[in-house]
């Protein structure tokens, strides 16, 4: 199994969402992920199968048609079956949760605040 995959622009127009795609995206979330995007750039690329449906990153795709954005970053993923794309699907935002080590947070967030990046209205 190949741990890397080449990453390709693609014309937003030719990206399909998941039809049963079970997160939802909230425009108060999609609101913070454009935010994010006018700051650092467009850095975590979609995942999509080999028909250009989106595996993972249905949100970055409705916050990149808001901004105006005509092509994505993606990693077309050619080698998953459907089970695995389906499961990838709830694996991608299961994973990444979990608790904050608060302290660590707080020190992090009063740093910025020092340096004048109002960091902390972005939640």
């Amino acid at each position: 199994m190949d741990l890397y995959h080449e990453t390709e622009l693609v014309d937003i127009s030719e990206l399909d969402p998941y039809s049963n795609n079970p997160k939802k995206h909230p425009q108060k979330q999609i609101e913070k992920l454009k935010k994010s995007i006018k700051e650092f750039g467009f850095t975590v690329p979609l995942i999509i199968g080999e028909d250009n449906e989106i595996i993972a990153g249905h949100g970055r795709l409705k916050a990149a048609k808001q901004l105006g954005i005509e092509e994505l970053p993606c990693i077309k993923r050619e080698d998953l079956t459907s089970e695995q794309m389906k499961a990838f699907r709830i694996a991608d935002n299961k994973l990444t949760e979990s608790n904050w080590d608060k302290e660590k947070l707080n020190l992090e967030l009063e740093e910025l605040e020092d340096l004048n990046i109002d960091f902390v209205n972005w939640f």
